[in-house]
């Protein structure tokens, strides 16, 4: 039926429970309601929901086959009078607000003329937008990897090049981000997809944040963009390789397993004595798990495929991998991209020039359009000139 995104994978459920309980969960408080307007002069509305901040997001579509559905945002303080607006055209007739002192949540309940799908995207901090159809865009979520400045409570800006470019060092949070802003603007003038960042500046947010932010909108797909390093004196390790999440870090980079979890302290005894990967892991050893990882695998095969024929560092092709990286488990198929070696002096010098990174971020589009139009016959795939690099 021509409804909403569908609900939640059991693996996703299963993983949100054991997330949510883990200690580095983050939990938006004392957000302000700035603004909520619309858009119906299009065939397909868009609301916005606009707040000084980001709050947390829980989206319920359950519902929407009695022609309702409604968004809660957590941590909101107030508005707590109850509000109603009533829209003259479109598939959605009335949007009513209702607060609920006791935890913080400000609701907003969309009643529908018909049958309808909705799906949830970020415009920035603290801006949702809900857009409303009968054909829904595929729901990238692009999460661009590390973030922080030295200021903020907690940092991690990843790898770094090990030589200066242009009379400075560049850092793989802000490069990361760069590439990904390009994807989003992609994937923001395609007809078939549409795009939630899980990051939009220079900020940190935690990988459970990330994980969760992503099974808040309930995204399609799930890509982490990151930029490898090694922890060898030899900078010569060289070339692309994507991930998916399985229990495979033997044959991975400790160092790399380390950086993109996020340890801190003595490397060695945080990747042998951190065991929850290894227990969450084990505990999905199910079909819905093992289902969710075969369609993360063909993600990662699709966007390889692209890299090996088109990219920036083809001739070093590193091929597809698996992983326990924390922040691939979602509730959506999911994989972590690595564009080449920062610390690689070669490498380094063409990962800083813009036209590498929109080339980069034209092969993800590429691999993104690709996988869909394998996995779903109605999906029409929009490809772009990526150029041989």
């Amino acid at each position: 039926s021509a409804m909403s995104a569908p609900p939640l994978r059991s693996v996703g459920l299963l993983l949100c429970l054991l997330l949510c309980a883990s200690p580095g969960a983050a939990q938006a408080a004392g957000s302000r309601l700035l603004n909520f307007s619309w858009d119906d002069s299009a065939d397909e509305p868009v609301f916005t929901i606009a707040f000084d901040r980001s709050p947390t997001l829980k989206a319920t579509d359950a519902l929407v086959e009695k022609r309702y559905f409604h968004l809660d945002f957590y941590g909101v303080d107030g508005p707590t009078d109850p509000e109603d607006w009533d829209i003259t055209q479109g598939p959605v007739f009335h949007v009513k607000r209702l607060y609920y002192a006791q935890g913080n949540v400000l609701r907003f309940v969309f009643y529908a003329r018909r049958d309808l799908q909705f799906h949830v995207t970020t415009q920035g901090e603290g801006v949702y937008q809900v857009r409303l159809g009968d054909s829904r865009k595929k729901l990238v979520v692009i999460d661009a990897g590390h973030g922080g400045k030295p200021t903020d409570a907690k940092y991690h800006f990843g790898a770094s090049t090990t030589r200066k470019i242009g009379g400075r060092h560049y850092l793989e949070k802000e490069l990361t981000l760069e590439i990904s802003r390009r994807l989003a603007d992609l994937i923001k003038q395609a007809p078939n997809l549409d795009c939630f960042m899980t990051r939009t500046d220079d900020r940190y947010v935690s990988l459970d944040r990330r994980i969760e932010l992503a099974n808040e909108v309930q995204g399609d797909l799930f890509v982490s963009i990151h930029l490898n390093a090694t922890d060898s004196r030899r900078k010569t390790a060289r070339g692309f390789e994507v991930y998916y999440l399985g229990d495979s870090s033997k044959a991975t980079n400790r160092h790399l397993l380390a950086l993109e979890n996020e340890y801190e302290g003595d490397m060695d005894s945080q990747v042998s004595s951190h065991e929850v990967l290894r227990e969450i892991l084990r505990s999905l050893a199910d079909d819905a798990f093992r289902a969710q990882q075969a369609e993360s695998r063909a993600v990662a095969e699709s966007v390889d495929r692209e890299f090996a024929a088109k990219g920036p560092f083809r001739q070093f092709h590193r091929g597809v991998k698996s992983a326990a990286f924390r922040v691939l488990m979602t509730s959506m198929p999911s994989i972590l991209v690595e564009c080449g070696y920062l610390d690689n002096p070669d490498e380094a010098e063409q990962l800083v020039r813009p036209e590498v990174q929109q080339q980069i971020a034209i092969l993800l589009f590429n691999g993104i359009n690709r996988y869909f139009a394998e996995v779903d016959p109605a999906f029409k795939p929009v490809y772009l000139a990526a150029g041989g690099g």
